[in-house]
């Protein structure tokens, strides 16, 4: 009976234990319009992320408590909750009040819904300079103004010397999420707003090129997300990479034109080497520099494009633009700021050490930041002058740390690329509401598994399948890949899903097909550039007839096979990402759980 007893003891009390270690969570329910439109779990303690609604023409919202109350996101969860959305007409104004150092007020502005306001100029002080700070941070007079703020006025002493911490970015490839060794931009988001508190009026942040296109959560919105993620981050400057022309330019652009609805960039994009040709000046909304002041100094940062890159861009998408030399566009550039800044920092979207060994030697030019060839790398020019590329897919933070004397000369510089750090190991929740808002809209392509890779599928065998797919749904004879445009593997037992796909291949790419003769299809066979499928022989080709190819129209367009497709009329199929995706749901439907190169292409 003892022995029957201890053991209803012992079970009672792991059961009470287990109670105990049981962590607490609470459900957070958001309405709107009375519809139940999401429902988070969250820790006790942790912080709630607002679920984010679309806009709506001429309203703004917040979320309320069922008693009409505000509710404060700064707060942690300590309940189950009920949020509602209250939506306010935007026919009112917002308050801008700026303060003095006393906290006295010196003026009140009323201003429209995303208007934006220009600093109060103030009587400079003999041995100071200033700034105007929202919450200890300077703030950023081009943010579209969306609530009351009030800004206040705060002198520093001029020193005997300057420590600039600038964060770099390059070729994130909307990579936005954390995933495997992508740190994930909720993650870098808050270690730069993290390490900017240990430097507030002397820490910048410029992105490289190439960010917003290439990861299904970016091209879904054509990279909205990414520009209210830069917007939270204060970017500085974004230089404009290859990619960003992979949609049209005029895509990139409609966040940089006040013209236009919808979000806007509070961050300039700069390329001051992109011509266009019409016109032979930079396209309008693109500058060649910026100005900003950070501890008193005046930095300039000129950003260029590398040179020849064109030809890393569908034909299409540049042929009414070309890059002029990118040294040359620095050195005009900064012949023409150097009156008004104290340095120079510069940016080209390329590795190119010639170019960075020559800029090196401009007057004022501290620093070199390069971008495309997603290397991870640090040095020195001239001994003193640092130089950094970022890796990519947001695999790493750049950081480049300068010091100044009095004089404003550069005595000290040192570039770092970071992976580990304690503040990369919690998010920004103010970042992570935006990508869940964007993410929820497409979950189901990244959480629902289509089929299970029966073995490890590099590049090239990821390539074959794709131009088989490609020669298949046009009836031609051979398909043909470019090694490029197949960027990443699927690994052995992977759980396929339309968000993998989409990775492999990531440029929106369209299948087209044409007829070539014999001569030019043998070319193409021959091309090392290129993967095939074909179901003809080579040695059975015949010089002069007439056979169908597919490609994507990357290739077709591109100078390098003009020896095939220049002026061949081509017939457009459809989006080679969204053929192989259906290919994939074809074999689901028909009784497949794996997938492999042998997997039969079935066509609905």
């Amino acid at each position: 009976m003892k022995q029957i007893f201890k053991i209803l003891f012992s079970l009672l009390f792991l059961l009470i234990l287990t109670a105990c270690l049981k962590e607490e969570s609470y459900t957070v329910n958001f309405y709107n319009d009375d519809l139940l439109v999401e429902t988070y779990q969250f820790k006790a303690n942790e912080k709630i992320i607002p679920y984010k609604l679309d806009e709506r023409e001429g309203f703004d919202y917040y979320w309320a408590t069922e008693d009409n109350n505000p509710f404060d996101f700064a707060n942690t969860v300590k309940e189950n909750l009920n949020l509602y959305a209250v939506w306010n007409k935007l026919d009112h104004k917002y308050i801008i009040r700026f303060l003095n150092e006393d906290g006295v007020l010196i003026e009140e502005l009323l201003v429209n819904y995303k208007d934006k306001i220009a600093p109060i100029i103030v009587e400079e002080r003999n041995g100071y300079f200033y700034s105007w700070l929202k919450d200890g941070i300077p703030y950023n007079f081009n943010q579209e103004i969306k609530s009351n703020i009030t800004l206040k006025l705060t002198w520093f002493e001029e020193v005997d010397s300057y420590n600039l911490d600038i964060y770099y970015l390059n070729d994130t490839h909307g990579a936005v999420l954390k995933k495997d060794e992508e740190l994930g931009l909720s993650y870098i988001g808050n270690y730069i707003k993290e390490q900017y508190k240990n430097n507030p009026l002397g820490s910048l942040f410029i992105a490289g090129g190439d960010m917003f296109q290439g990861q299904l959560i970016s091209n879904d919105n054509k990279g909205a997300l990414m520009v209210e993620i830069f917007n939270e981050l204060n970017l500085d400057a974004f230089v404009i990479g290859n990619h960003e022309f992979d949609w049209g330019l005029e895509t990139i652009l409609k966040y940089f034109d006040p013209s236009e609805t919808g979000i806007k960039a509070n961050f300039p994009i700069l390329g001051a080497n992109v011509v266009e040709k019409a016109t032979n000046a930079r396209p309008d909304f693109i500058d060649s520099h910026v100005i900003i002041k950070r501890q008193g100094l005046k930095i300039g940062i000129i950003g260029v494009i590398g040179d020849n890159l064109e030809s890393s861009i569908a034909t299409l998408r540049v042929k009414d633009y070309y890059f002029s030399n990118a040294y040359q566009a620095v050195v005009t550039t900064a012949n023409e700021i150097k009156n008004d800044v104290d340095i120079i920092l510069v940016v080209n979207h390329h590795n190119d050490q010639n170019f960075n060994n020559r800029v090196s030697s401009i007057d004022k030019v501290s620093a070199v930041f390069n971008g495309h060839t997603h290397s991870t790398y640090t040095g020195l020019l001239d001994n003193k002058i640092p130089y950094i590329q970022s890796g990519s897919n947001g695999k790493y933070v750049g950081n480049v740390k300068l010091e100044f004397d009095k004089y404003k000369n550069l005595t000290n510089g040192i570039a770092k690329n970071i992976k580990n750090h304690n503040d990369l190991n919690s998010y920004d929740y103010i970042i992570e509401a935006l990508i869940n808002q964007y993410y929820n809209n497409i979950k189901h392509l990244y959480e629902e598994e289509i089929l299970t890779a029966s073995y490890y599928l590099s590049t090239a065998d990821l390539a074959n399948y794709i131009a088989k797919i490609m020669k298949k749904v046009t009836g031609a004879v051979a398909g043909f890949q470019n090694s490029g445009g197949t960027r990443t593997t699927i690994s052995n037992g992977q759980k396929i899903t339309a968000a993998d796909i989409f990775q492999v291949f990531p440029f929106d790419n369209q299948i087209i097909y044409t007829d070539v003769t014999g001569s030019q299809l043998k070319k193409l066979l021959d091309d090392s550039y290129l993967y095939s499928n074909s179901n003809i022989s080579y040695s059975d080709i015949k010089n002069n007839e007439i056979y169908r190819v597919a490609t994507n129209d990357y290739i077709f367009y591109s100078s390098y096979q003009s020896y095939a497709f220049k002026d061949k009329e081509g017939i457009l199929y459809g989006d080679m990402y969204e053929t192989f995706y259906q290919i994939l749901l074809n074999l689901k439907e028909n009784g497949y759980t794996h997938f492999d190169t042998n997997s039969p292409i079935i066509i609905n």
